[in-house]
Formats: structure tokens, C-alpha cells, sequence
């Protein structure tokens, strides 16, 4: 049974991503489009509304930020979840993310996946919610 609910993942590792896609998947029922590249993910995007984009910080040439400040202008409620090897406070330091981004750091476990996923789809519902849609 599926939970209906859409995740965009991006990472330009394709074996880093089919395992995040498999436990998504499979533990947490999640329907998953994965997405290569910044421009690919923009694609996918365009065609069908993600209700959470689950986004590598470096994403070969583009960043996963400016995919998702793009990603933001179609669709201003979208959570954002960025994975990096990195601590948030030296990403937010060199001006890559900001302080207040969700921030997966790697390596995580599938259940820490799994809660942070289901923690940023959480927030978006009550946000949908309070806005009385």
C-alpha cells in the first residue's frame, strides 16, 4: 500500500541513489522519482509535482540548492531535504546552504532516512493546514 506520497531524489551517484530509492520505496512506501542531474530533476518536476525533494548538496556542475531555489518558484511549499557529507554549520559557513535548511548528513542509516523524510512531509501538512487548503 502505498502512503500516495511523491519523492523527487536527486543525486548525481547513481548507486548512492538507487539505495535511497530501494528503502523509500519499500520501507517507507513512498512513490520515488529519481533524477540524475539538477536538469533532469527540473524536467521531472515540470511534469509532475513532487510533495518532497530529496536533494545531494553537489550535484556534479549545479548544486542542489539552486535546484531547489528553482524548484521553489513553481511550487513555494515544497520541502527540501539536502544530503551532504558535510556539517551543516560548514555548508551554511561557505554560503552553500543556509542555517535553517534540513540537512541529512551522510553516512545516515535507512531509519534516519526514513524519520527526517517523514519529519519534512509532516511540517508540510500542517503548513497546508494552517493555510486552510
Amino acid at each position: 500500500m502505498m502512503n500516495g506520497k511523491t519523492i523527487l531524489l536527486v543525486d548525481d551517484d547513481s548507486c548512492v541513489a538507487q539505495v535511497l530509492a530501494s528503502v523509500l520505496r519499500e520501507k517507507g512506501q513512498y512513490t520515488v522519482l529519481q533524477a540524475g542531474s539538477a536538469a533532469e530533476a527540473a524536467r521531472i518536476g515540470r511534469e509532475q509535482e513532487p510533495d518532497l525533494l530529496l536533494v545531494d548538496v553537489r550535484l556534479g556542475v549545479s548544486s542542489g540548492k539552486q535546484l531547489a531555489s528553482d524548484l521553489l518558484q513553481d511550487y513555494p511549499r515544497l520541502p527540501v531535504l539536502f544530503m551532504s557529507g558535510y556539517p551543516i554549520t560548514y555548508l551554511a559557513e561557505k554560503g552553500i546552504l543556509n542555517a535553517g535548511d534540513v540537512l541529512l548528513y551522510k553516512p545516515f542509516s535507512p531509519d534516519e532516512l526514513l524519520a527526517q523524510t517523514a519529519r519534512a512531509l509532516e511540517k508540510q501538512s500542517t503548513f497546508h493546514a494552517k493555510a486552510g487548503t
